[in-house]
């Protein structure tokens, strides 16, 4: 019998687990400007609607202007029939006319 040399053969297997975690936050900041500008567009409005009724309030004023005058032109003159043709003709294109700026703003 032959004797044969025993061989031990040894392995060593190393595994290495290596685990990354990331964790990345994302933090976004969103400013809404509408209410801003929905202030200002309305502020805008009522400034517009104020100046239109300082306007209208000028017409009337400038209208009881007229009549007053045309009073006093009846006071003086006495041909009244010829003063009241012509006090009717201004009142009427004094309303058209404030009716007219009215339409347009």
């Amino acid at each position: 019998l032959l004797h044969s040399p025993s061989t031990t053969t040894t392995t060593t297997t190393t595994t290495t687990t290596t685990t990354t975690t990331t964790t990345t936050t994302i933090t976004t900041t969103t400013t809404t400007t509408t209410t801003t500008a929905t202030t200002i567009i309305t502020l805008l409005l009522l400034l517009l609607l104020l100046l239109l009724l300082l306007l209208l309030l000028l017409l009337l004023l400038l209208l009881l202007i007229i009549i007053i005058i045309i009073i006093i032109i009846i006071i003086i003159n006495h041909n009244t029939t010829y003063i009241i043709i012509k006090i009717i003709i201004i009142i009427i294109i004094t309303i058209i006319t404030i009716i007219i700026i009215t339409i347009i703003i």
